[in-house]
């Protein structure tokens, strides 16, 4: 699935009337972003970090204070021709990098599917850069990066990416040491890696988290594991890539071992490389969208839960439990990268019914993110979006397509004082977006009495 908001802008405006009191307005719309200047590709470049010396700070109100603009070429390296090459030491607790268009653009990690238990730490967010934010002329365009892994597990390839033309991106790999070693990103797992007929390759993804780090790959025969390196490629951002051509047996166990004598036991990946068995099928690729007759997946708008429900009920003799999994983001391009995790989900944190064939979670306002429900006959994976909710409201509202949201709630505005408002009087606003709002630009303007607009970008004005 795209991000539901990669097209599309919510342009928030605020109006205060400087005469004998002040009111407020408010309007949104959905506006489509310039198309000037779209054959540029994105700049991509480390705009700030943090040393590890101050990893025990990190937190949300303290990185605005603590990020470090000069980059330490140390710490930070770049090299690499056409996709660049970043390595971080582990002396960077997080870093901010910064991707930068005439057109709106994404940050994509193309090896979140290898290591889903260990996202926690990689935040995406999108910007809107405009001078009037009625007048979409000249807007440019931004996603920030920022990562802040104790393990190696943030490192692969990252792609900032127009969200309207998926060729008009910029891709950077990095090298994300954190507490290596172990070097090997995947080390202590077991891979399985199916081959189709017909197929002339095959790839064993042993990547690293450091470039220089040494990894060899070891094939179990006869109960023995030996070194087979021969006409088999390395590349540390990738791992190993057997071409069929050149090896007689390329089915079997094998094993990446890094270090030169492999004396960390922990640094090893296996890899089984079985031929694919007729019929078989794995993650996104088993996914078979189904609602059958007798079941159903809805939101209660009298309980404001998410309703999950297969065949059958308590008395059944079926053994299929009805199962209702939800995934919160905090941003649409999050949620993209989470995305893969619900073709792996099996377990439910919804709350079952009496009678067994239904599951039910409760939602709030502002709540957005992915929802599977899977049982008897039914398998949906979508995301849900709430709104913010009004007082003109009876029941929140929830649904399953960002184009039924009400722009009027996806904004929620509050001013922190009773009306009127007199002159010389201190009024506090505040602005707040839903989690599935894709961009971040609101703007703050006053429109004076002679009928001229200042806009502020500032948080406070």
């Amino acid at each position: 699935m795209k991000s539901p908001l990669c097209s599309y802008f919510l342009l928030g405006y605020l109006i205060f009337f400087t005469e004998t009191f002040l009111t407020l307005n408010t309007s949104f719309a959905y506006r489509y972003p310039s198309h000037q200047n779209l054959f540029a590709p994105p700049e991509i470049l480390v705009s700030k970090w943090i040393p590890d010396s101050e990893r025990d700070y990190l937190d949300e109100t303290t990185w605005d204070l603590d990020w470090n603009d000069k980059i330490d070429t140390e710490a930070i390296q770049v090299s690499g021709f056409g996709t660049h090459e970043y390595i971080i030491s582990q002396h960077v607790a997080a870093i901010l990098i910064e991707c930068r268009a005439q057109y709106p653009v994404e940050w994509e990690f193309h090896n979140s599917h290898y290591v889903l238990e260990d996202l926690h730490g990689i935040t995406m967010k999108t910007f809107r850069h405009s001078n009037n934010v009625l007048d979409s002329t000249g807007d440019t365009y931004s996603a920030s990066l920022q990562i802040s892994v104790e393990s190696n597990k943030a490192t692969g390839n990252y792609s900032c990416r127009s969200t309207q033309n998926e060729q008009l991106s910029q891709t950077v790999f990095i090298y994300w040491e954190g507490n290596s070693p172990p070097y090997l990103v995947l080390s202590g797992r077991v891979l399985e890696i199916d081959v189709k007929p017909g197929s002339t390759s095959a790839q064993i993804p042993c990547y690293v988290s450091n470039p220089t780090a040494s990894v060899n790959l070891f094939k179990e025969i006869g109960g023995t594991f030996k070194e087979t390196q021969k006409d088999i490629k390395f590349d540390p951002k990738s791992g190993f890539l057997m071409n069929f051509h050149n090896i007689s047996d390329a089915i079997g166990r094998y094993r990446c071992v890094s270090g030169e004598d492999g004396d960390d036991e922990m640094d090893v990946v296996e890899a089984v490389i079985k031929l694919e068995e007729k019929g078989t099928c794995k993650e996104k690729e088993c996914f078979n969208h189904q609602v059958s007759p007798g079941t159903s997946f809805y939101f209660d708008k009298n309980t404001d839960e998410l309703v999950c429900c297969g065949k059958g009920g308590s008395g059944s003799t079926n053994k299929k439990q009805t199962r209702l999994h939800t995934l919160p983001c905090w941003h649409p391009s999050i949620c993209r990268m989470y995305e893969p995790a619900m073709y792996l989900i099996s377990g439910s944190n919804g709350k079952r019914s009496n009678n067994g064939s239904c599951v039910t979670e409760k939602i709030y306002p502002r709540d957005y993110g992915l929802v599977r429900c899977k049982g008897d006959g039914i398998d949906v994976i979508t995301y849900v979006y709430t709104e913010f909710w009004t007082v003109e409201q009876e029941y929140l509202r929830a649904v399953f397509d960002w184009r039924q949201l009400n722009a009027q709630n996806m904004v929620h505005l509050m001013i922190h004082a009773h009306s009127p408002y007199y002159d010389n009087q201190m009024v506090t606003a505040t602005c707040q977006t839903l989690h599935s709002y894709f961009s971040d630009g609101i703007k703050w303007g006053i429109k004076w009495s002679n009928g001229s607009v200042s806009h502020f970008d500032c948080k406070r004005f």
